[in-house]
C-alpha cells in the first residue's frame, strides 16, 4: 500500500469523524478540531477502527467458508451413493449439484476471498499510518479541507447537475470533498490516481451506486479544469508569437 494512499484513507475516516462531531449540540470550531494533539488522538482512533474492522471481516470470512464447507459436505453425505454405502465405508466424490444455492455458496467462498484478501493491507498501513511524513500529509490534506469546506461546497454544488447536496450519502460528500482537495492541494498529483482512488474508497465504504456518482462528478470538474489550463497554455503561445507592439 503506498504511503498516499494509506493517507487517503486515514483522512477520509478522520474527516468523516470530524464531521459527526460539527453536528454535536455543542459547536466545535475548525481550530479545535484541527488542534493537532487532537488530530493525533482521532487518528490513532481511525486505526484502531481499522483494526477492528479487520477483525470483523476476517470473522465474516471464517463464517461464510464454514456455512460453505457444511453445505458441501451434506450434499456429498446425502448423495445416493453414499446413503447406500456400509457405515465405516470411504464416502464416494459426487458431482456439485447445478442449483441456485450451490452458486450461492460459491460465491460466499469467493466473498470470504476478498474479505481476507482486503486485510491484507492492514499490516503495511499500521507501519504508513506511524509514519511522521504520513501524519504530516493526513493533517495538510484534512487541514485544508476543513478550512477550505465553504469553497468546496461550491464546487460540489455546481458539479452534481441536478442531484442536490443534501441528498448525498455523508460519506460521498466527504470523500468528494477529500478529492478536491487533493486535486487543487497537489498540483503534482497525478489526477487520474485520485480520481480512481475515489472510486476505490466509494466502493469500500460508501453505498453500491455511490463510485459511479463519485467517478461522474469528478471527471466533469477534470474536465473543466484540463479545458481551463489548455486555454491557458494556448493563449501564452499566442501571446510568446505575436510581434512586439512598437513602444
Amino acid at each position: 500500500m503506498p504511503a498516499r494512499r494509506c493517507a487517503r484513507e486515514l483522512a477520509l475516516m478522520l474527516l468523516f469523524h470530524l464531521e459527526a462531531l460539527k453536528t454535536k449540540a455543542e459547536p466545535v470550531t475548525v481550530q479545535a478540531l484541527l488542534e493537532p494533539q487532537r488530530l493525533r488522538a482521532l487518528l490513532r482512533g481511525a486505526v484502531y477502527s481499522l483494526k477492528q474492522e479487520a477483525a470483523d471481516q476476517l470473522e465474516e470470512a471464517a463464517t461464510l467458508l464454514q456455512r460453505s464447507a457444511e453445505f458441501f459436505h451434506t450434499v456429498q453425505l446425502e448423495a445416493p451413493s453414499n446413503l447406500a454405502t456400509p457405515v465405516g465405508a470411504p464416502v464416494h466424490s459426487v458431482p456439485l449439484p447445478h442449483t441456485q444455492e450451490s452458486l450461492d455458496k460459491v460465491q460466499q467462498c469467493l466473498a470470504a476471498v476478498e474479505l481476507v484478501w482486503a486485510c491484507l493491507d492492514l499490516p503495511e498501513l499500521l507501519v504508513y499510518a506511524a509514519n511522521p511524513k504520513v501524519q504530516g500529509y493526513i493533517e495538510r490534506l484534512v487541514f485544508y479541507c476543513q478550512e477550505h469546506d465553504a469553497e468546496l461546497e461550491a464546487t460540489l454544488e455546481a458539479y452534481s447537475e441536478d442531484w442536490p447536496l443534501s441528498r448525498l450519502v455523508k460519506m460521498d460528500k466527504v470523500l468528494l470533498k477529500l478529492a478536491l482537495t487533493e486535486l487543487q492541494l497537489e498540483h503534482t498529483a497525478e489526477k487520474s490516481v485520485v480520481l480512481n482512488e475515489a472510486i476505490e474508497l466509494a466502493k469500500r465504504f460508501s453505498t453500491e451506486e455511490s463510485h459511479r456518482f463519485i467517478n461522474g462528478l469528478l471527471s466533469r470538474y477534470l474536465g473543466d479544469v484540463e479545458a481551463a489550463a489548455a486555454q491557458k497554455a494556448a493563449d501564452a503561445a499566442d501571446e510568446a508569437s505575436s510581434p512586439t507592439q512598437p513602444a
